[in-house]
């Protein structure tokens, strides 16, 4: 076993391709037109890594190295597989790395979707709540109505009251002489409005005689 490990380990690269290509079934010739070399060369291979294994056919050379290999490729694979059975090993409560990692990941999923769920749960209720109660929802819609008219309404009775006490100022500011002619200026306006309205009341009565005649 040492002399054949020790022969396997001596074997070139192109030696042991050509004897992986033999264990296939490859004759001399189709691996010389395979590897694009001389069939001379592929046959001087061949001899050569049978001398190194000490066996009396390439045939035997190559399941020689085809059965070594094939050693390495499991003693690989179980290596491989030592890592994700340790990952299942349960735990002391019975259930298993990958397990407990799946359950974990299930719940914040499920957290994930109700958060963004949440405002459209909101208006849903909502939505629900004003096709049962019409009269609340209604009620609801205007005291927001009120809510919004409100510093309108305020803002209009605070503009009347400084205009109010800032006339009230004014006047209560007139002289002796500014409040006379004020007053006749105001008599001298109701006289004008008067005769005004006199003269087209009495425009009124002609017209109407002379639509009688």
């Amino acid at each position: 076993m040492t002399e054949i490990k020790a022969g396997l380990n001596s074997l070139t690269p192109r030696q042991k391709e050509i004897l992986r290509l033999i264990a296939r079934g490859f004759q001399a010739k189709e691996i010389a037109r395979e590897l694009g070399i001389a069939e001379g060369t592929v046959r001087t291979h061949m001899e050569e890594a049978r001398a190194r294994l000490v066996v009396a056919s390439t045939r035997e050379a190559a399941r020689l190295l085809s059965a070594a290999e094939g050693l390495r490729n499991n003693d690989r694979r179980q290596t491989l597989q030592i890592a994700p059975a340790a990952t299942d090993t349960p735990s002391s409560s019975g259930i298993s790395t990958y397990e407990a990692t799946h359950a974990e990941q299930a719940v914040n999923h499920n957290t994930l979707h109700r958060s963004a769920n949440g405002s459209g749960t909101a208006d849903a209720a909502s939505a629900r709540d004003g096709d049962r109660n019409p009269g609340h929802a209604g009620e609801a819609r205007s005291l927001d109505g009120q809510r919004q008219s409100g510093p309108a309404d305020a803002s209009v009775r605070r503009s009347f009251s400084q205009r109010y006490i800032a006339l009230i100022g004014g006047l209560n500011a007139l002289s002796v002489i500014q409040w006379f002619a004020l007053i006749v200026l105001g008599a001298v306006v109701a006289v004008l409005l008067f005769g005004g309205l006199m003269i087209g009341l009495f425009g009124m009565l002609q017209a109407v005689q002379q639509i009688r005649r």
